[in-house]
């Protein structure tokens, strides 16, 4: 008995899916492995660069650390 052509087409979207599944997990794997290679990155210099706010807070804590050791 020959194989149903429905079931072959079925046998094809199967393996397309497949494969559209692996290229959008790789694609996946990819932009984490990115975006982990930027957070490595990352200094606290950098994230407080240009930072008005920031710069304030860390002088604060430079001035409480210099008169705790008075």
């Amino acid at each position: 008995m020959p194989t149903p052509n429905w079931f072959l087409a079925l046998l094809g979207f199967g393996h397309d899916l497949g494969l559209l599944v692996r290229e959008a997990l790789h694609k996946s794997a990819n932009n984490l492995r990115l975006a982990n290679d930027k957070a490595d990155d990352l200094t606290i210099k950098k994230l407080t660069r240009g930072n008005p706010t920031m710069a304030a807070k860390f002088a604060e804590l430079k001035n409480a650390d210099s008169s705790d050791g008075e």
